[in-house]
């Protein structure tokens, strides 16, 4: 694997009445070197910095101001079409807490944020760059207000509030056909603006002496709309030109004609915990949330996604999950034991499928093209963890985690499920000045069979995955970290991970993407 430098500081200065926090850091990734030396495009160039400041202006007043960059260039994407030139994000937060201690009222949180992002996508480093040439600027601004109350209330706190957003994405894809020189632009979103308004209140505290309850309860109103839905597209050559809102017609049915939206949706919460024993407890979930589709799935036009390209469906109706979860927790001699178990029925589950072959970006090239459907679905998984003692200064961590989902009319397969995982390790972590500590440690991913075809996915075979990790502390306020990961540097791939959509690198088109082989990296940080 290529070298990944990272250089970075953080810092800041705390006195009685103020708090300054502020760090930054530069990070280069080159390309991936699997086990059996397959190179891999995974450049990345990334700088970023963030001040937090928090002052406190009176006994009961309290202001705080946060404010982050990001930027990002060259980024590959193996699985997309198009890569990323630049990305810049600029985040800032601003926030009022009153503490006001009167009657049942203890404080007061005003909260306000904005976000904006600033992205732009190309093909130049694609194999297809020679017959077609496509860029595509972006934009997305966000803003967002919260009030927040604690309440002394019934032996708990009462946690209420209200809060509101917005957010509106633009995209426009330029293509040009480098032998005709003929130019298309296509709004890939088409001017898509959300809208949400909610109100919230969660309660906490002792039933009796032994039974502990959390409830909550929200409700949101959210509206999404598209502007740009009426202007042409061409998927490719041949196909003919469009519109957007054709497109989502011939995804999502006539029901997706209108694409402006309005949604009224109600979620809650039941939390019981109880002591079992000195040493164990237990905690029962219950829940049911209701949610919308996210602005990929309802009006991306032709954009791209792992695998090939997407188109929305403005008629996708809130998913609705309703679930539980069991959850113990406890110690057995020096030994640490967990484990909890879920399941859920999940009513118009967001099934993102294939809903046609085409050639979208007029490559010569066949694409899949990705869209979404309502399915009512179920899901139930398994997590497991120990910290076992064996001896002085020493300590092995397991975990497991396992999770299975399925439509229910069907029975078909769940996509992108990650899965059986097991962690183990071996750690030493003496009481000694310095802070020593080593460790050796596997990861197994059992294979992934249970598939959805209709998705694009492929069975996976299982790996074990071997790491190696030191770290001391030389001097106060130093700390230093070394280790390498893929000890036996084997040839493996995720199951989450999509497959090469071009031939880049070593990789041909439907080539699984493998992840990096033996890698060492040293980690040295001071801190003040």
């Amino acid at each position: 694997m290529a070298p990944r430098p990272w250089g970075g500081f953080a810092g800041g200065q705390r006195g009685p009445d103020a708090r300054l926090e502020i760090s930054g850091g530069i990070r280069r990734q080159g390309d991936v070197q699997a086990g059996d030396g397959t190179r891999v495009p995974a450049s990345r160039f990334t700088r970023e910095a963030s001040a937090d400041l928090t002052r406190r202006l009176s006994d009961s007043l309290v202001l705080r101001g946060g404010y982050r960059w990001v930027y990002e260039k060259d980024i590959d994407y193996v699985a997309l079409p198009m890569d990323t030139r630049y990305g810049k994000t600029d985040t800032a937060t601003v926030g009022l807490e009153w503490s006001i201690e009167h009657d049942a009222l203890r404080s007061v949180d005003l909260e306000a944020g904005w976000s904006v992002v600033d992205h732009l996508m190309d093909n130049r480093d694609k194999p297809n760059r020679g017959v077609l040439q496509a860029s595509t600027p972006s934009e997305s601004d966000s803003r967002n207000l919260r009030l927040l109350s604690r309440w002394s209330l019934a032996a708990g706190e009462l946690r209420a509030g209200v809060d509101t957003s917005r957010l509106e994405r633009e995209a426009t894809r330029t293509r040009t056909m480098v032998s005709t020189g003929m130019t298309f632009r296509d709004p890939l979103w088409p001017k898509v603006e959300q809208e949400q308004a909610g109100l919230f209140g969660e309660w906490e505290g002792m039933l009796t002496q032994q039974i502990g309850l959390r409830a909550g309860l929200r409700t949101d109103w959210i509206r999404t709309d598209a502007a740009h839905v009426d202007r042409r597209i061409v998927p490719g050559p041949g196909a003919g030109p469009t519109t957007v809102r054709q497109a989502y017609l011939d995804v999502g049915g006539s029901d997706s004609d209108d694409v402006e939206r309005e949604d009224n949706l109600l979620s809650g919460n039941l939390t019981l915990s109880m002591p079992l024993s000195e040493t164990w407890t237990a905690q029962l979930g219950l829940g049911r949330t209701e949610s919308v589709p996210n602005l990929t799935q309802r009006y991306l036009s032709f954009g791209p996604v792992p695998g090939g390209f997407g188109v929305g469906t403005p008629s996708l109706d809130p998913e609705v999950k309703t679930g539980a979860e069991l959850r113990t927790e406890g110690a057995v001699g020096p030994h640490r034991l967990g484990f909890a178990a879920h399941a859920s029925r999940i009513d118009d589950f967001h099934l993102a499928t294939t809903v046609a072959t085409m050639d979208v970006n007029g490559d010569g090239q066949m694409d899949r093209v990705r869209g979404t459907r309502n399915e009512d679905a179920e899901l139930w998984g398994l997590e497991a963890g120990a910290v076992v003692i064996p001896a002085t200064d020493w300590e092995i961590p397991l975990s497991l985690g396992w999770v299975r989902g399925r439509t229910i009319d069907d029975q078909e397969d769940l996509p992108e499920m990650p899965p059986l995982e097991i962690r183990c390790a071996l750690r030493w972590v003496p009481e000694r000045p310095y802070h020593p500590t080593a460790e050796i440690g596997l990861r197994y991913a059992h294979k992934q069979t249970r598939i959805n075809e209709d998705f694009g996915e492929n069975a996976t075979p299982s790996f074990a995955e071997l790491h190696l990790q030191i770290g001391f502390d030389p001097a106060p306020g130093w700390s230093v970290e070394a280790g390498i990961d893929n000890l036996l540097d084997r040839r493996y791939h995720e199951h989450l991970t999509r497959e090469a959509l071009m031939p880049v690198g070593d990789l041909r088109p439907g080539d699984e993407v493998p992840a990096a082989g033996r890698s060492a990296y040293l980690n040295l940080a001071y801190r003040w």
